[in-house]
């Protein structure tokens, strides 16, 4: 089984700097990653809040292939290329590549590579595997639906442009996914990023809703408390369920819509 996730597009960096340019601007340590591993990551602003987040990959030709939400591929090229006029190094956005969703029966460990002649299969978990090709697919919508569901059952949300420079890398739960490295060198942000998680509570952090019957929700959109008041927004959508970041540690109610439901931390 397979589908296309139209969400995402693909930006490259070459040349002999690239790792040791983009090692000072990712929550990842790229250190971390040879041919065989995929690593999930953020790119941060000065302030600590997410530019854009994304799955690495090295490719055969010593460059770096990143995965993230097709419409932040412009506006992160922006973001570093004020930053990589010093170095030795090329972004492009790789708009060949497509992100196709596969299920398989056999097993691999998450966050695992294998290539394929030219394409790249990487481990998700649970028979779940994203592949980067330059083939394209059809688009099902019922496994589009899975793929999301199975994404927010694993407290797995990515930034979106509605969400971009909005959230410390914590409020998406990315220390529990192995997506920040607290014992890599410096990067953009990390003093904050790095306070957040030695020197205080998280104020706000990841909470999982099911069950949802009302009008579907987009990244970006709020959520009200049942006081009225705003009470978090939302980050990761499908038809029946969603991820959003809101105050507090405990579980609580929102509306959406006319309906009421019951949200809980995302745990790990």
């Amino acid at each position: 089984m397979q589908t296309l996730l139209t969400q995402f597009g693909f930006l490259s960096l070459r040349g002999r700097d690239a790792v040791k340019f983009l090692q000072g601007y990712t929550t990842c340590d790229l250190d971390d990653l040879d041919n065989q591993v995929c690593l999930k990551g953020a790119i941060c602003n000065i302030q600590g809040r997410m530019v854009t987040s994304f799955r690495i990959i090295r490719l055969s030709d010593e460059g770096l292939l990143l995965r993230m939400h097709c419409d932040l591929l412009q506006a992160t090229v922006d973001f570093l290329f004020k930053y990589i006029v010093f170095s030795k190094a090329t972004l492009q956005i790789e708009s060949e590549y497509h992100c196709v969703a596969t299920w398989l029966e056999e097993e691999q460990p998450i966050d695992t590579v294998v290539q394929d002649q030219d394409s790249y299969l990487i481990s998700c978990g649970e028979g779940r595997f994203e592949r980067w090709t330059e083939a394209t697919v059809p688009i099902e919508p019922t496994l589009n639906e899975d793929w999301k569901n199975a994404d927010i059952n694993g407290g797995l949300a990515w930034v979106a442009p509605a969400t971009s420079e909005a959230f410390l890398p914590q409020m998406y739960n990315y220390h529990n996914v192995s997506a920040i490295s607290f014992s890599k060198g410096c990067y953009l942000g990390q003093e904050i990023v790095a306070r957040a998680q030695y020197k205080g509570q998280l104020k706000r952090q990841l909470f999982r809703g099911m069950q949802i019957e009302a009008a579907p929700l987009s990244a970006g959109d709020t959520l009200d408390g049942v006081d009225g008041r705003i009470a978090g927004t939302v980050v990761a959508t499908s038809k029946t369920q969603l991820l959003a970041v809101l105050s507090g540690q405990e579980p609580t109610t929102v509306n959406i819509g006319d309906q009421q439901i019951r949200v809980y931390p995302v745990i790990g």
